[in-house]
């Protein structure tokens, strides 16, 4: 038992405290910190007397200001030893904290203690990458070396990524995105980092790209001889697909079509010829997409006056749907008639004999 006024008990006079042999409360961490700065060792012991601390390193006791005024080692009362200016060499090694009363001793876990160290230059930096939406892009960075091994993480356009969106990963220093999206374009730079200080990458520039695609396909179509028909193509894609038409086992009206800046496909004065496959495609250099659609176009049957045939040259006189009655009525024209097949010789009456 101990008795005092106010002594290590902290109680008051004629108080009498148990006395207890030295504890470690808190252990020593390994400590790496840059050479220009000062850096902690912490340690604290309890212990009735309070025990004295004395630091080791590999073995040998630390000199301090306690001992020379010009130590650049101070030992706090709590007893951690701070290093006004850490020293490679002379101050690097193994520590332990040791706590010393009348009862006993109590010696701490073990603790390095080195000076850090980050180089300049990056072993792999990240270089420019063209990526397509929908899929994965991989950014790879290996850190300078560094002591101790440097963190990395990633930033886009000056700003830290969030790793938490579920679409970023880092694993030993790539950084992956998916899937990748058009917003994810940008400068991205990888961040290096240790208690020595901070490295950062070059920037490389990434470029995702969409694949061309058809939002609004054309639609399958009939229409009537000699009227106008509209195929309609949307497009999309980065960079802007090209876009052209073509029909299945055929040709496109040659003089009769054209294709406008919104890829709509018109075909003027449409025969029953051509009824068929029309396909539009879209393409890039990161690929294709195709659309289709039928057009069917109903033809006319051609109604001729007695006595002419085919001999007589085909021209319409009158006409009717197909599948529909002749019309009424129908005669003749005692004029002159107008053909319909452009630059024919017009037709003239049979001779009577």
């Amino acid at each position: 038992m101990q008795e005092g006024t106010h002594g290590a008990c902290g109680m008051p006079v004629h108080v009498k405290c148990r006395e207890t042999a030295p504890r470690i409360v808190e252990h020593p961490s390994d400590l790496a910190a840059r050479g220009d700065q000062p850096a902690t060792l912490r340690c604290r012991a309890d212990g009735v007397p309070t025990p004295t601390v004395t630091w080791y390193r590999d073995g040998q006791p630390v000199g301090t200001s306690r001992d020379d005024a010009g130590s650049p080692r101070m030992l706090l009362p709590g007893g951690s030893l701070v290093f006004l200016r850490l020293k490679q060499g002379t101050d690097e090694g193994i520590y332990t904290c040791v706590a010393t009363n009348r009862l006993g001793t109590a010696t701490s876990r073990n603790a390095t203690v080195s000076v850090a160290a980050l180089r300049e230059n990056f072993r792999l930096q990240p270089g420019d990458l063209v990526a397509t939406a929908g899929q994965a892009l991989e950014l790879p960075c290996v850190a300078p070396w560094g002591h101790p091994e440097p963190s990395v993480t990633w930033k886009k356009d000056g700003v830290a990524l969030d790793l938490t969106s579920g679409r970023h990963e880092v694993s030993h220093g790539k950084l992956r995105v998916a899937p990748a999206r058009r917003s994810d374009s940008g400068a991205y730079v990888c961040v290096a980092t240790n208690p020595a200080g901070e490295r950062e990458s070059r920037p490389a520039l990434v470029s995702v790209l969409e694949k061309p695609a058809i939002v609004r396909p054309p639609s399958d179509m009939a229409a009537a001889t000699g009227s106008t028909v509209e195929l309609a193509c949307g497009t999309q894609g980065d960079p802007l697909p090209w876009v052209q038409w073509h029909k299945e086992r055929g040709d496109l009206p040659w003089g009769r079509h054209e294709v406008d800046r919104e890829h709509t496909l018109r075909l003027y004065a449409v025969s029953p010829a051509d009824s068929g496959t029309y396909v539009c495609t879209a393409q890039s250099q990161l690929g294709t997409a195709a659309a289709m659609a039928v057009l069917r176009v109903e033809g006319r049957r051609r109604w001729h006056p007695p006595g002419w045939g085919p001999s007589t040259g085909d021209h319409l006189w009158g006409s009717a749907r197909v599948g529909g009655p002749t019309p009424a009525g129908a005669r003749p024209c005692p004029s002159r008639p107008t053909s319909t097949v452009l630059g024919a010789a017009e037709p003239r009456p049979p001779r009577v004999p």
